[in-house]
């Protein structure tokens, strides 16, 4: 080497750091630097000047990029979100100071620091100038490295053009809160964001700006330290190796917390002699206003009543007074309760003149009489084809005693029939492609039976799955039980059958499930068979109330009853262990006659007062329906029977309100049932009509059935639910368009100048 040559590689050596701190961004001379870019886009239009300084210590080099060389490599690491790239590497005015003739520069991509992962590669060191193209496919969020050197040392002017490769990029955050109703300073929220497709995601979750210890992952819990106004944001960052911040996101969301106010409760009256009096976590010893603390969901509230304490000579404590006694069947006809004869459930028994009832449980019952009266006890016989009652009624004297009055007052029910079982059936929300629950009811509504024998019939394409009791046989679309275990008087067995819906099934599709039981001289075989009526839905509110007619009479007769079904579904993000169903009855139902005729858990009917049904479920540990679909579902069926005092068209309107342990009510729909009246057979002769075809697709004919032509000016179509609908017609028309209403059963009425022609019933298919 000449002296010319050493001054000139002295000078460089000194000078390198200088001409590469001009060339932005400057490249590291090891790939394990901590220099990190988010993208290899940053290096589109770069210009620099490889170094002179070479060693022998070089990371990669060489034919294939793996073996060592001198060089004077450049580094630069980087990731990207992820794709093809194209890198172009323009090189010219190569020199070399070490005494080798120039032959260019060699360049690559490797991943995460491994000779051995080799993304590109150029290794061919020849000329003074040239232009290198490549294609890759890089991985998103995955830690790349470029390098450029000069081969043996070389001095090369560089530039370098790149498509692609550009720094990975967040998705808009959606935040969204689950939090408990009511919300207070006591409570906690739990928030989420959506979840990031690309790299490894930092979050950061702040309340009011304050940052939330230990709250790192897309999802969090917050608490409330106070009731204001909060802000709460989550921060979304994508950084590499916690060293450079790549991209980041930010979502805020505004929570209002407050505290419940004082509720004031129903004042209560009291009797002295009820004294001391516990009420929650007071005892009650004078007349006053009294408080409690109470939790409803995480809030706190303070609970006011005001207690009234009568004298126990007050009217009000004189009333006071009630009597006891169970309702049983009296298996050897003697009128005299035996502990080895059922004690009989949910029938109904009045009190006068006080004017109240209550319902027989299978621990008695118990009613309030009045005092200084003579009261009458008396058990409704809402099924005298079924038994007689001994007595009919008690009739008790009561004078100024307070409490219980001496004597059991009970009822004994000597069966007519001997052998009877009924069988009732009930099903779960349906949806397409779903599982649906069916539950089969037997009652023994008489004396003990074995060897009787279910059957249920459901739609030919739906698919057996299993059943809580294993079939005796399965024939295509026919399912059997033969039972030859005991089932006791006033016993019910339950079957749950789980089929699975054809994803075929369409919304609106109306199905039916029959269910029947046979037993050898059962006496009454009316109730020996039972259908459920469905319809698959989609979207669907769970809690809901229909109303059907059975073996209802449109007369003054009130013949038959009718039949209301409440479904329930747990919602909600945890167990519910108490279900209670209160349903405040229309005026135009007769309390005296309403009685529970199927469910699917146990339940207790209680009436305080005559307008109110209280159906209750107690311990029902009905889980949540994200855990368990078809557990999370409930239903209680009764009959209920039209007040015999009303004797005009009416709509009798009834809807109720469901509690899930102590969350606020979910109110259920309004089951409408219309209600028609028929006075005069004679009327109706004259002026009947016919409806042609029935079932009918699309044209329903109307054709006087009597002397005079048809004529109407009102014209009403209302569903079996009585669900009213819409049509368009002329005064006294004939042909009636009726192709846009679902299929179903319907009814007709035909009106003309107020007067009620006639009611028909049609089935559209």
């Amino acid at each position: 080497m000449n002296f010319r040559n050493l001054l000139f590689v002295i000078f460089l050596s000194l000078n390198f750091d200088i001409v590469i701190s001009q060339c932005n961004p400057a490249p590291n001379s090891s790939c394990d630097s901590d220099n990190y870019f988010c993208s290899l886009s940053i290096l589109n239009g770069y210009s620099c000047t490889t170094s002179p300084i070479y060693d022998y210590n070089f990371d990669c080099g060489g034919a294939g990029c793996s073996e060592t060389q001198k060089s004077n490599a450049g580094w630069w690491k980087f990731m990207t979100n992820g794709g093809n790239i194209t890198i172009t590497v323009s090189y010219s005015s190569c020199t070399n100071s070490h005494g080798f003739s120039p032959s260019g520069i060699h360049f690559g991509i490797i991943e995460s620091c491994s000779c051995f992962r080799p993304i590109i590669c150029h290794s061919s060191c020849s000329g003074t100038s040239g232009t290198y193209t490549y294609s890759a496919t890089l991985k998103a969020c995955t830690v790349y490295s470029f390098w450029i050197g000069g081969c043996n040392g070389d001095v090369c002017n560089y530039s370098i053009s790149v498509t692609g490769g550009g720094a990975p990029q967040l998705d808009p955050l959606v935040i969204t809160e689950s939090s408990p109703s009511p919300l207070c300073s006591t409570c906690c929220s739990e928030f989420s964001v959506n979840t990031q497709a690309l790299c490894n995601v930092q979050y950061e979750w702040t309340l009011d700006g304050e940052i939330i210890p230990g709250a790192r992952s897309p999802k969090a819990t917050i608490c409330y330290p106070e009731a204001k106004t909060f802000t709460v944001c989550c921060e979304a960052k994508i950084d590499l190796y916690e060293i450079v911040e790549c991209n980041s996101r930010i979502k805020c969301k505004s929570v209002t917390v407050m505290d419940l106010p004082d509720a004031r409760a129903k004042d209560i009256n009291l009797c002295n002699y009820q004294l001391p009096y516990r009420w929650q976590c007071q005892t009650i010893k004078s007349s006053g206003e009294y408080s409690c603390e109470f939790s409803k969901s995480c809030c706190k509230y303070d609970s006011v009543i005001y207690f009234n304490v009568f004298s126990d000579d007050d009217q009000y404590c004189l009333e006071s007074q009630y009597v006891t006694g169970v309702v049983y069947l009296d298996r050897n006809k003697n009128s005299i309760f035996e502990t080895n004869e059922p004690i009989v459930e949910n029938q109904i028994i009045s009190s006068e003149p006080l004017g109240i009832i209550t319902n027989s449980k299978t621990t008695g019952y118990s009613i309030f009489v009045r005092n200084l009266s003579t009261n009458t006890v008396k058990l409704e016989n809402l099924q005298p084809n079924r038994w007689n009652i001994i007595p009919s009624e008690h009739q008790i004297s009561v004078g100024t005693q307070i409490g219980k009055q001496r004597g059991e007052y009970n009822f004994a029910l000597q069966l007519l029939q001997e052998k009877d079982l009924a069988v009732a059936v009930s099903a779960g929300i349906a949806r397409a492609g779903r599982r649906n629950a069916i539950t089969i009811m037997i009652e023994n509504k008489a004396e003990d039976v074995d060897n009787y024998i279910v059957d249920l019939e459901m739609p030919s394409s739906w698919t057996f799955k299993s059943a809580t009791e294993k079939p005796s046989s399965i024939n295509a679309n026919r399912i059997e039980w033969k039972i030859n275990t005991k089932l006791k008087a006033f016993e019910k067995k339950l079957i749950t059958v789980m089929v699975d819906i054809p994803a075929s099934a369409k919304v609106g599709d109306q199905f039916e499930y029959k269910a029947s039981v046979n037993l050898t001289s059962d006496e009454d075989t009316s109730n020996d068979q039972a259908t459920w009526k469905g319809v698959i839905v989609a979207s669907f509110d769970p809690n809901d109330k229909h109303v059907a007619v059975k073996g209802y009479s449109y007369n003054t007769n009130k013949n038959g009853d009718l039949l209301y079904t409440i479904r329930f579904m747990n919602t909600g993000s945890d167990t519910a262990f108490s279900v209670l169903i209160k349903d405040t009855l229309s005026r135009y139902l007769d309390p005296n006659t309403i009685r529970i005729v199927h469910s699917s858990h146990p339940v207790k009917l209680t009436m305080n007062n005559l307008n109110v049904a209280n159906f209750y479920f107690d311990q029902i540990m009905l889980p949540d329906s994200s855990i368990n679909f078809i557990a999370s579902q409930g239903f209680v069926q009764f009959l209920a029977k039209p007040n015999a005092k009303f004797n005009l068209d009416v709509e009798i309107p009834n809807r109720a309100s469901i509690y899930f342990d102590h969350n606020a009510p979910v109110g259920t729909n309004t089951a409408v049932f219309r209600e028609y009246y028929i006075t005069s057979t004679k009327e109706e002769t004259s002026t009947s009509y016919i409806v042609f075809p029935n079932p009918v697709n699309e044209k329903l004919h109307l054709f006087s059935n009597g002397k005079n032509q048809l004529e109407y000016d009102e014209l009403k179509i209302t569903s079996v639910f009585g669900q009213s609908h819409s049509l368009s017609y002329v005064k006294s028309q004939k042909i009636i368009d009726i192709s846009h209403l679902p299929n179903a059963i319907y009814f007709i009425e035909l009106s003309y100048k107020g007067k009620s022609i006639g009611r028909k019933n049609f089935v559209k298919q």
